[in-house]
């Protein structure tokens, strides 16, 4: 049978030739050379895949929560312009949900000292920002435990607390 090039490609003889042709480590490093391309194909087309992937999640859940902030400005401004033309008073929500907003800055709440007794003229300051409290941060102080500046957003927690008037 005769070798020929089709196409510009060598022919399966002329290729077990040239193979045949290396001494054994020679054909045992392109074996090895060619798993390894094998492989390397591999891996590549699995991180493109799910590089892919990720770049598809991501832009769908970008889109969600821009749908999401475009639904919930609407909300808000159909609410506020209802209760505004109604003029009927927002319901109050819970005490519960005053902090709801602040849970995730539980864990930057200082531990204020054990306080007995505040008497209510007694000034106490922030030690973030160095202003005084107001008479509400007292007593949500009081009554609840805990407070936040007005301020600055720094969180305080007193275990015992007392306000004499």
């Amino acid at each position: 049978m005769e070798d020929r090039v089709i196409f510009g490609v060598w022919s399966w003889n002329e290729f077990i030739g040239w193979y045949g042709s290396l001494p054994i480590s020679g054909q045992i490093l392109f074996i090895i050379a060619i798993f390894a391309a094998i492989s390397l194909l591999f891996v590549g087309l699995y991180y493109l895949i799910k590089g892919c992937i990720y770049l598809i999640y991501y832009i769908l859940l970008g889109v969600a929560y821009l749908l999401y902030g475009i639904f919930l400005a609407f909300y808000k401004l159909f609410e506020a312009l209802y209760y505004g033309i109604t003029g009927k008073p927002r319901p109050l929500k819970n005490k519960e949900s005053r902090f709801k907003f602040h849970k995730k800055r539980i864990s930057n709440i200082m531990e204020s000292p054990v306080v007995k007794t505040i008497p209510k003229d007694t000034n106490l300051y922030c030690t973030e920002c160095g202003n005084k409290y107001t008479d509400s941060m007292k007593q949500l102080l009081a009554t609840e435990g805990m407070t936040f500046c007005s301020y600055c957003g720094k969180g305080f927690k007193a275990q015992i607390i007392e306000v004499q008037n």
